[in-house]
């Protein structure tokens, strides 16, 4: 993950460099626990966050926040996963934005206040929809996701870019990559 500052990058939460890799610098981890399933950092600098799981409460998701670049981590939320799922996390424009995208079906979150609490955005029911991965924009409201079909051994391959200008409500779809056939499972909209 890119840190705010040039030539600030975390290779996990367990340490970041500051002069592009030349350096690094470890960290504590205080209060970690468990596996971790997902970090982002904020777009204040020193202000990060991590979803952590474990097998001693297998229906649970923490959502674990740091002011001090991993050093120490505290409880900011905890979801169970059968009601909300907190998956991949992904900043947004301003400090205290966060994204996550995950569940069955996939499910667009968004929080405006460093994690407490969330909104749903939207719900990808397409089958089979492969995204690959989601990013924060550079103005208020965007967000990427990666799209990639890759199907009959590689034969098939095909890349999409959903952009939104909306906090993910709405998706204008990039065709960037094709190799093949239409993907079996391209239609964008669910049938009922």
């Amino acid at each position: 993950s890119s840190g705010v500052v040039e030539g600030c990058l975390y290779s996990d939460i367990y340490k970041h460099t500051e002069d592009y890799g030349n350096s690094l610098i470890y960290h504590q981890c205080q209060g970690f626990f468990g596996n971790l399933q997902s970090m982002e950092i904020d777009s204040q600098s020193n202000i990060c966050y991590a979803t952590i799981g474990t097998s001693s409460i297998p229906d649970s998701v923490f959502l674990m926040i740091s002011y001090d670049n991993f050093e120490n981590l505290e409880f900011q939320n905890i979801f169970n996963i059968t009601e909300e799922f907190i998956g991949t996390l992904t900043r947004g424009f301003y400090s205290g934005e966060l994204y996550s995208l995950g569940g069955i079906p996939t499910a667009l979150r968004y929080s405006s206040d460093y994690g407490q609490t969330w909104e749903l955005k939207n719900t990808f029911s397409c089958p089979n929809l492969p995204i690959t991965g989601i990013v924060g924009g550079r103005q208020p409201g965007e967000l990427y996701m990666n799209v990639e079909y890759k199907q009959l051994m590689c034969t098939i391959q095909h890349t999409y870019i959903y952009h939104s200008l909306d906090y993910g409500e709405s998706f204008e779809v990039f065709h960037v990559f094709s190799c093949g056939d239409e993907p079996f499972y391209a239609n964008f909209t669910a049938t009922p």
